[in-house]
């Protein structure tokens, strides 16, 4: 259960610092054991407090059973399997998180290209723009497309975006987007 979390050469150091705590329960002593776990993308601060509590009532099964109380072992393990399932839901709640926080950026890109026709002509008059030697900034490149772009945009949606709002949008999507990026770098054909 404490594989890959507890490092081997600290296991015995941990199962003596709780033996021998006048109060195992003492946050002190979660906070060490805490300190001392192997840090994962998915656990959260919370996940290693329940990994160290689990740590703790798990040593505690052992010295119960060590020393023939059978009822305190079996007590102890099942607080044991309690804070570990605690620890893996909160594991599977923060990986699931990271899933969709990943996928809802994939998806937003593609999305967004799909329903944007200012992101289309944008890439479109990237590459029918550019120079051969190619841009030398993401600035200049926008400066050249800026008229048709505007036009574009003032025909299709009114005017509603600035002149400097359209600039930081175009220059942090060449910056940010691989779509755009290739159309700047000239690795997509002009549509």
């Amino acid at each position: 259960m404490f594989d890959g979390l507890i490092p081997p050469e600290q296991s015995e150091t941990l199962r003596q610092a709780v033996a021998s705590a006048e109060d195992p329960y003492a946050y002190q002593l979660e906070q060490h054991i805490s300190d001392q776990l192997v840090p994962d993308d998915h656990v959260s601060a919370v996940g290693r407090r329940y990994a160290a509590q689990a740590w703790v009532v798990y040593v505690l099964a052992m010295l119960a059973h060590s020393r023939g109380d059978e009822a305190a072992a079996w007590y102890y393990l099942s607080e044991t399997r309690f804070r570990q399932g605690q620890l893996e839901a909160d594991y599977v709640a923060l990986k699931r998180i990271a899933q969709i926080k990943a996928a809802g950026r994939k998806g937003g890109q593609k999305t967004g290209l799909q329903s944007s026709p200012l992101m289309r002509q944008c890439i479109h008059l990237l590459a029918k723009k550019r120079p051969p030697t190619g841009w030398t900034s993401h600035e200049q490149a926008f400066v050249a497309i800026a008229p048709e772009l505007i036009d574009f945009s003032t025909f299709e949606f009114g005017d509603v975006v600035t002149r400097d709002e359209l600039a930081s949008r175009v220059v942090s999507w060449i910056a940010t987007r691989p779509d755009f990026r290739d159309a700047y770098e000239g690795k997509t054909s002009q549509t």
